[in-house]
């Protein structure tokens, strides 16, 4: 009988061993079903470091490595940090250069036309009209993405793209006439055109330094952005029209994401949903905080009357219709879907 109770012991023991061992040979693959190593991606994004925006890609992949134990490893650059320019990350997420990216849907328009659909001046520009807008192109955008090997896992909503400049304030549309305009898409330098201004076309990390040099002496951008970039310090005024929308895609190289386990997927899924609320929920706070906050960094704050919102919208409308003649029934059908959902 003891001999029987030691063998028992021994076997217990070694048995004991083995899962340990084994334990610790799949260290790298817990919060997973299947075998995984770690990986390392790099996300570029068009932000500055000083963007809460930046802050939220920040969050997504701290949250995405802390869910996965460590499987995917996300490291986020802000503009300027990777030798890249921003209107170049489609095709280097596409290709597997880099592997993530936040980029707007109008520097990603070449690759994906319908993505710009959304950000067509004066279409949808109030913060009502965004997510509404951007749930009818939804289909569209990601249909098109997805052929070019690019998946969609979340978006940052920028509502109310408006006016910033130096010099004296404007308080109609008609003292916008003669000024240089940054423009960060080929459709608002149609519109800006119409309405006697010369656009110039930029990413946001040049305009600061334009600016200075008298490149230009107003730009297009987010109110928050404008904001949290300190524009304060190289504009006088801001001219509240709200001419655009701008919607920022979260985009993986498709191969790479279809790759990995199932639930790990799932993860990298449910955290962009986390990540597109979280947008949301900032922007209706922030973008009358942001006016707020210029104004009292001396940015005099001008809103436009409803003259003259009407009359660029008119104007506008002219546009939409020839803009989407120009491409195929794809971004028609995409327009029409925008339109419809915001009864325009």
């Amino acid at each position: 009988m003891k001999k029987y109770l030691r063998a028992a012991i021994i076997i217990a023991v070694m048995l004991s061993a083995l899962v340990l061992t084994s334990c610790g040979k799949d260290s790298s693959t817990q919060g997973s079903d299947t075998q995984m190593k770690p990986v390392y991606w790099t996300m570029g994004t068009h932000q500055s470091a000083a963007t809460n925006y930046i802050q939220q890609d920040i969050d997504f992949a701290e949250a995405v490595k802390e869910r996965t134990n460590g499987l995917v490893n996300i490291t986020v650059y802000a503009a300027g940090e990777l030798p890249y320019n921003a209107t170049e990350f489609a095709q280097l997420v596409s290709d597997g250069t880099i592997e993530m990216a936040a980029v707007p849907s109008s520097y990603i328009a070449g690759e994906c036309p319908t993505s710009a659909v959304s950000a067509w001046p004066m279409l949808a520009g109030a913060i009502d009209e965004v997510n509404p807008a951007l749930e009818a192109a939804d289909p569209y955008v990601k249909a098109e993405l997805n052929a070019k090997n690019i998946e969609v896992v979340g978006s940052q909503a920028f509502p109310m793209q408006t006016m910033f400049g130096s010099g004296k304030a404007p308080k109609t549309l008609d003292d916008l006439k003669g000024l240089k305009m940054r423009v960060f898409d080929p459709y608002q330098a149609d519109l800006l055109a119409a309405i006697g201004v010369s656009p110039v076309s930029m990413v946001m990390s040049e305009v600061p330094s334009s600016m200075q040099k008298n490149v230009i002496n107003s730009s297009l951008t987010g109110v928050i952005g404008a904001y949290e970039a300190k524009w304060y310090d190289i504009c006088d005024w801001a001219y509240l029209m709200p001419v655009a929308a701008s919607n920022c895609y979260m985009i993986i190289n498709k191969s790479l994401l279809d790759g990995l386990p199932a639930d790990i997927r799932q993860i990298i899924y449910e955290e962009g949903e986390k990540y597109t609320e979280a947008v949301n929920a900032y922007n209706e706070e922030a973008i009358p905080n942001a006016a707020k906050r210029l104004e009292e960094n001396g940015v005099t704050v001008v809103y436009p009357s409803e003259e003259d919102i009407k009359k660029m919208e008119a104007i506008a409308a002219d546009f939409w219709e020839s803009w989407s003649n120009d491409y195929t029934d794809n971004v028609k059908e995409c327009y029409k879907a925008i339109k419809s959902a915001l009864n325009k």
